[in-house]
Formats: structure tokens, sequence, C-alpha cells
């Protein structure tokens, strides 16, 4: 009984990995990233997902909790709000999305859809 929950959990991971992974088509398609100061060189975390654009795609939506965001790729694109961020072109390619930390806070958090052609 173990083993088989453990191996539709395992294939259940691998599958939302998959999606994940996989370049946005026709729609719209979410990344997020997130950022922890932490002490600087011991514990300090930055995660960003990968999202793969097939075409130019359009930022149609931001939220978290942060004080701006950049994306990471081929080249770096950088938004100092999340407001000036809205409608905004990205060319094809893939990109990680990081949040940037406000002024004394210790975690960010940011979420980004694009609509794509």
């Amino acid at each position: 009984m173990t083993k088989a929950i453990f191996r539709t959990a395992t294939l259940a991971v691998a599958s939302l990995a998959t999606v994940l992974a996989a370049p946005a088509l026709a729609g719209t398609v979410t990344a997020s990233g997130t950022q922890s100061r932490g002490v600087a060189g011991r514990n300090a975390e930055l995660k960003g997902q990968a999202v793969s654009l097939p075409a130019t795609c359009t930022i149609s939506s931001v939220s978290g909790q942060n004080a701006g965001f950049w994306l990471q790729g081929s080249r770096t694109i950088t938004f100092n709000d999340m407001a000036s961020a809205k409608g905004r072109s990205i060319p094809a390619g893939t990109y990680n999305v990081y949040p940037n930390l406000k002024p004394g806070a210790g975690t960010a958090s940011v979420q980004v859809t694009f609509s794509c052609p």
C-alpha cells in the first residue's frame, strides 16, 4: 500500500515538473519567484521559476510582496514596481522570475502571468 502511494505521488510530481518546464503555447502561463534575506553568505535564498516564451508575450498580471522584480534569461529585464510591468511585451526566450526585497523586509515574492499569442 505504501509503495503504491509513493509511486502515485512520484508520478504526480514528475508530471507536474513536465508541465512546468514545457514552453508556453497560445494562452497564458504563470511563473513565480521568492527571495529571503537570511544572513549574507550563509542562508539567503533566491528562487525563480523558469518560463519559456515561444514568441513575444505580454505581461498580463503581476502580484506579490516585493519592490519590483526582474526576469533573467538571455537578457535581464528589470521592473521597479509591479504596475509598470503590466502590458509590457517580453521577447521570446526562457526567463527566470525573481522579486526584489523591500527595504527592511526579510522575504519577497512575485507571480507573473504572461499572455501569449
